[in-house]
């Protein structure tokens, strides 16, 4: 999230797409509410449905499920094409101008570098033309034909208006409106901010669809600025952390990651990841990569990490391919994992095709459930009739069920979207038996190296070298483990400019990641979250709301990771002289000397920008601007293009009709035996997606009598013109089906779900609330993930939940 809650009441105009905020944030909602009162903002919405979001809306316009790139290409084609970009913000602050290499090919829905028996591609050839000193070539006039700008306007010139409507069943004239209302933001004194969530998140091309919204921001000259950016809707703020704290399966706190198989050396290692300035004199602050990484190590792994050693980089896995969830219950289908611990998540409702993750749940010794309330995933191996119809004296997997504290027994941080990172306090102690999430873990590891220790193993290095310095071994406090995550200096860290003036003293909290070292002085457990608890104190309990520029900066209310900076890239909210490109809503500019103003400057401090090469605002690039085109980093492709979803009601790509490769994402990873599982069109016509209600939080609150009440029974909604296509009235039970298994639900028949004309067909859609399932206090419903497709997004391998086909027919 580029910006925060709060500084949405900036925005003139909002697009909600791929998310409904007034449903699933209805607290952060009301800063879009501030933004129209206040701001006069106008507030777009699209969606397959007429959301609570949409009936708040100035504008609303239909969209079939899953053809978001389709409708988004369309947009960046219609600025490109009238020009209603921001020229001089696309000109300096992003790669419009630089020249992409002659090897660099796209055809018939494929780029350069596919190797279609590994479904992967190569980037090699997507990067760009370098000069004599391994600089990337640039145009300023962006007239040179494979400049970026070029590059994109041909990629999208073939998303016409037409084309855009037949794919996404969005009228014409509606995407036309939508159009002009986005592209009333191209001038320097109005922004858009796009509120997006998991509407975009989940789909097997879901990485691309929130890089297009990116790019039509880039263009539009929205990144940096107040009111402006991609606001990721992060309702759970363990959602935030777990990403922060790198609990991802290739992951290392701070967004590092672990190494590849490949990369058997330290310098191998930091080889792809320090990366290396493309324009001279641009900070590429990826170049501090060792200092975060090592300092990350020494917490890790204390005096056992030293520079002989490697910092103890021997001990961390390295990986061969992605250990994801969709992989780990693919591993177990196939007898190849023997144990899981489950903490906090709730996979039988939450994972892809139920079938196949009781099934793999089946196959496992054992399996420890770590959660304050019963799940079904705790129950998986008992039989609750059509709700989980399973033979439980088959299955011999042994549960262990550990009963944890919820967030208002504990005390600790959250972490929410807007990357501020708030302290809370307990409200209560833990009924019974139930212990702290880190009370459990610390209890599994010291008894684990206790074993360790008594009959050694075939790598027990990581294990008995783990640094473990807490007060109580078996229970961390949360401030023991917020003061790691933050770092302190091992040693006396010295200002490197000169060296008799000290920064930090040993043992002292640091300030700040720029005091992190790659000399084994400094100790981090998450570089991003380095100043979080200083020697000053406990940053993020900090309360004092005060907003002396008026325009939501509170900068002293919790504290906002990286640096307490509350928008990033904030140096693009001023032309490339320094001056606010809005002089209204500033939010830093250069004062002659030093970047100064409202936030905490995204940029060197001292970086003139009216130097020869001056720092650019993306300074985590080698670049130095933002990426409109990616040479590296995407599994599919550099710029973002219109795949189908693996389950669609097409039999072709509509982008590309004659190349059955590229019907869908074609870098999309599938195991063998999912991609037989799809549903073909024939059997299962109508879209479905699934989605959450206000009134209900995920599966929490099927344990709460109140929200039961308020939600009492399992529907799904359907239009108006597919009900009386199928005889179904308001109130009926219908059987929703997909190729994996039914479910069977109240029929809420409503003038919220349009049907579309796509490709020469009428498409329906099929909403399925996600919430019911066959544990807690609520009436026992199915789990909607009993319907949903085993494929992921290719980055992310987030699971294709918001489009996949199903058959519906009175029950």
């Amino acid at each position: 999230m580029t910006n925060h809650w709060v500084d949405i009441k900036n925005a003139d105009l909002v697009l909600i797409m791929g998310g409904n905020a007034a449903e699933a944030h209805p607290c952060g909602f009301k800063w879009v509410i501030e933004a129209k009162h206040h701001n006069k903002a106008k507030l777009v919405v699209v969606d397959p449905r007429f959301t609570r979001s949409a009936a708040m809306a100035d504008y609303y316009a239909p969209i079939r499920a899953g053809s978001d790139i389709a409708f988004l290409g369309g947009v960046i084609n219609y600025l490109l094409s009238n020009n209603k970009i921001q020229t001089e913000y696309v000109r300096h602050y992003t790669n419009a101008t630089f020249i992409v290499g002659e090897a660099y090919q796209f055809d018939a829905g494929i780029f350069s570098g596919y190797d279609e028996a590994k479904r992967s591609y190569d980037p090699a050839s997507w990067g760009y033309e370098l000069d004599d000193k391994g600089f990337a070539k640039v145009d300023m006039t962006m007239e040179h034909p494979r400049c970026v700008l070029n590059v994109m306007k041909q990629h999208y010139a073939r998303y016409t208006p037409e084309q855009v409507s037949k794919i996404t069943g969005t009228p014409k004239d509606k995407f036309l409106k939508v159009c002009e209302y986005i592209a009333s933001t191209c001038t320097p004194d109005r922004t858009m901010t796009i509120m997006y969530a998991l509407g975009w998140t989940q789909h097997s091309m879901g990485s691309q669809m929130i890089r297009t919204g990116a790019l039509m921001q880039l263009l539009l000259g929205n990144i940096g600025v107040p009111g402006g950016g991609m606001n990721a809707l992060r309702g759970h703020s363990n959602i935030q952390g777990l990403t922060d704290l790198g609990l991802l399966s290739t992951s290392l706190p701070g967004y590092l990651s672990l190494p590849r198989d490949a990369e058997q050396d330290l310098e191998t290692y930091y080889k792809t990841r320090a990366t290396k300035p493309l324009r001279p004199n641009q900070m590429s602050y990826w170049q501090n990569y060792p200092k975060f990484f090592v300092s990350y190590m020494k917490t890790t792994f204390g005096k056992a990490a030293t520079a002989e050693n490697s910092w103890g980089y021997h001990w961390l896995p390295k990986w061969d391919t992605g250990y994801d969830v969709l992989r780990a219950f693919e591993m177990m289908n196939q007898g190849k994992l023997n144990g899981y611990i489950c903490q906090g998540f709730n996979p039988v409702g939450s994972f892809p095709n139920k079938k196949k993750i009781v099934a793999g749940l089946s196959k496992l010794k054992y399996l420890a459930v770590i959660d304050p309330l019963n799940t079904e995933t705790a129950e998986f191996w008992k039989n609750y009739g059509e709700h989980n119809d399973v033979k439980s004296a088959e299955i011999q997997t042994t549960v262990f069920r550990f009963p944890s504290s919820c967030f208002a027994e504990e005390d600790g941080a959250l972490t929410n979207s807007g990357r501020w990172l708030q302290w809370h306090w307990k409200g209560a102690e833990p009924p019974g038996e139930a212990k702290g999430d880190q009370a459990i873990i610390a209890e599994l590891f010291t008894r684990l190296k206790a074993a360790y220790v008594k009959d050694g193993g075939a790598f027990p290095d990581p294990i008995l070298n783990l640094t473990w310095p807490y007060l109580q071994p078996t229970n961390p406090s949360p401030e023991e483990l917020a003061k790691e995550y933050n770092g302190k200096a091992l040693a006396d860290v010295l200002d490197p400019k000169d060296p008799t003036k000290v920064l930090a003293k040993a043992g002292e909290q640091l300030s700040g990641f720029g005091l992190l070292r790659d000399d084994g002085s400094t100790a981090a457990g998450c570089w991003i979250y380095t100043g979080a608890w200083t020697q000053a104190g406990n940053q993020m309990a900090r309360r004092d709301n005060s907003d002396p520029w008026g325009i939501g900066q509170t900068l002293n209310w919790a504290w906002a990771w990286p640096a307490n900076r509350r928008v990033l890239y904030n140096a693009a909210s001023c032309d490339p002289t320094g001056k606010p490109w809005n002089p209204k809503r500033r939010l830093v500019s250069w004062a002659g000397d030093k970047w100064a103003g409202s936030d905490v400057p995204d940029i060197r401090p001292d970086a003139n920008p009216t130097d020869a090469d001056a720092v650019r605002p993306f300074i985590m690039t080698g670049e130095g601007v933002a990426r409109l085109f990616a040479p590296s980093g995407m599994a599919d492709g550099p710029l973002p293009e219109h795949y189908e979803p693996f389950e669609t009601p097409l039999t072709t790509n509509p982008m590309h009709p004659e190349n059955a490769k590229a019907k869908s994402n074609p870098a999309a990873r599938v195991f063998k035996g999912d991609m037989e599982a799809f549903g073909t069109p024939k059997d299962f016509p109508y879209v479905a997606t699934s989605y959450r209600l206000t009134e209900h939080f995920h599966y929490w609150t099927k344990n709460v009598l109140t929200s039961a009440v308020i939600q009492p029974q399992q529907f799904v909604e359907i239009g108006e013109e597919l009900a009386k296509e199928k005889g179904v009235a308001n109130g009926d039970w219908v059987k929703v089906s997909s190729n994996r298994g039914f479910i069977k639900a109240v029929a809420v028949v409503t003038k919220r779900i349009p049907s579309l004309d796509v490709d020469g067909k009428r498409v329906h859609t099929v909403g399925l609330p996600n919430h019911w399932g066959f544990v807690g206090v609520a009436k026992p419903g199915y789990l909607v993930n009993t319907l949903t497709p085993f494929v992921g997004d290719a980055n992310t391998q987030t699971p294709e939940f918001k489009s996949f086909t199903v058959n519906l027919e009175k029950a």
